[in-house]
Order: structure tokens, then sequence, then C-alpha cells
């Protein structure tokens, strides 16, 4: 899903955006005294997020530091060395900062460590909340859409449902009466006729898919009620669904039920589309 979140914390501004994906993607741009960082600003967005490309910005707005810092101890035993100099060797005059300055050991530069990580990550966390509070206002369009989906979806199981047990019992009328049509003035076995018409009815029944798949509906209606990271679970569904859908089809081999089959498929095509963009 789509989102945009910014967030500031001491010297730094962070900028995420996301767009739809398959997975989760995670694209940083960040200044390089924070690539040793890296690992961890990618595990906090892995925390809160498990589909979608992220593409975040990290600018540093100010310096922590000036770069450089000053060993005051260093540099007062400088000063108090020089004027010892002064009183053993009797020179005139005063110790002068540009003296001091010249001595390069009461300088340190500052290393990456003295990066303040915990600004970042505030910043990162103020930005994600921004972030999700637009994805869920989508999801929750999302969310209407696959329900009126998935009921569509259920309203033409019923349909099949119903014309399948017509069609059944007009499938057996019909081959009693082919066979009969057939055999003419010829005797027959009543009762193994019967069986066999029995055992060709049963080889096109689809009850057992109508149950499952009306099953399925049910779990996909649960986890849409439920909230929660539930894209993956969704999808699988929708495959099982479609699954049962196309074996409805080819055992029942009636027109009105293989059009409503086709009617299952399109919702699902565009239900599985519709899954790519959450999580």
């Amino acid at each position: 899903m789509t989102g945009y979140g910014a967030g500031e914390s001491g010297c730094y501004r962070v900028e995420a955006r996301s767009v739809n994906h398959r997975h989760l993607d995670i694209q940083l741009k960040i200044p390089p005294p924070l690539y040793r960082f890296e690992h961890k600003i990618k595990d906090r967005l892995r925390q809160k997020f498990s589909r979608g490309r992220f593409d975040v910005y990290i600018k540093q707005s100010c310096q922590e530091t000036a770069g450089l810092a000053i060993n005051y101890v260093a540099a007062r035993q400088v000063y108090e060395g020089l004027l010892g100099i002064q009183r053993e060797l009797g020179v005139s005059g005063t110790v002068e900062i540009s003296t001091i300055a010249s001595v390069r050991e009461i300088f340190e530069n500052v290393s990456d460590d003295d990066v303040d990580i915990s600004q970042v990550l505030d910043a990162l966390e103020e930005a994600m909340t921004q972030l999700e509070v637009m994805r869920i206002s989508e999801g929750r369009l999302l969310r209407d859409d696959l329900s009126s989906r998935i009921d569509s979806i259920g309203t033409f199981l019923s349909k099949i449902q119903v014309l399948s047990g017509r069609h059944k019992e007009s499938v057996r009328i019909a081959l009693r009466d082919r066979v009969k049509e057939a055999l003419g003035e010829l005797s027959f076995d009543e009762a193994r006729l019967a069986q066999e018409i029995l055992f060709y009815t049963d080889r096109a029944d689809i009850t057992e898919e109508l149950v499952r798949a009306s099953s399925h509906i049910e779990q996909c209606r649960g986890f849409l009620s439920d909230g929660g990271t539930v894209g993956r679970k969704l999808d699988f569904m929708a495959q099982e669904i479609l699954r049962e859908a196309n074996t409805i089809a080819s055992k029942a081999g009636q027109s009105e039920i293989t059009y409503l089959v086709v009617e299952i498929k399109d919702q699902l095509e565009k239900v599985r589309e519709q899954l790519q963009n959450i999580q």
C-alpha cells in the first residue's frame, strides 16, 4: 500500500515513502556516518511492515559536533607546561592561545561512535507512524472492496449449489431414457442400470467441492474481520477457491454452472490483484 511519513529528531530528518510490492523491499539513502547503522534502521522497518517497497531518506540537518573535540585536560597540561618553562628559563611574556592551539594533541577527531543513533530511530519512528496512518486508511478501502468480492463469490457458489441439485436429477433421468431408447425391446437388469447411472452421476457430483469452497469463503471473511497481517493467508485461500472452481467446472459439465465459474474466476483474479497491496 502507498503512504508517506516524515519525522525529525535532533539533527536528523527522516522521510519514508511506500508503494505496493509483493515482498518487503527497503531502499535507504543515508549520509555516510550512518552506513554502519543500516541494519538497525532496516530492522526497525521490518518490525513494523511485512510487505511493500520502502524508500527511506535520512538527512542530517546540522552537525552534532564540530568534527573535533577539545581535550581540556591535555590543554591545561600544555598551558601549565609552558608556564613552567617560562619560570625555569626566566623567559618573559605571556602564554598565547595561539601557542596552545598549535599543539595538535589537545584536539581529538570525532569518530562515528559519536553519532546519536537514537535521534535517527526516533525520527524514523515518527515517519513510520505517519506512513502507517495513510496505509491503514487505504487498507480500509481495500478491505471493503475485498469483502464485496468475497461475498459475490459466495453468492455464485450458492447459485451453483441450486443448479447442481437440479442438474443431478435431470442427468439421471436423461441417462435412463437414453439407455432404454438404445436397448429398445431388449431386456436388461433394471437394478444394474440404476447402479450404473448412480455411479456416473456420483462422479459428476460437486457437493464436496462446493462445501470446501464455501468453507474457504468463510475463512476469508474471518481473516478480513480479524485484521492484522492477512495478505498471504487470503492469497492462499484464493488459490484454493480457484482450484475448487476449476474442478466444479470440469465435473458439472453444465453451461449455466460453467458461466458462474467464469464469474467466480473473474472475481478471484481481482481479489488476488488487490492482495498484492496488503500485508
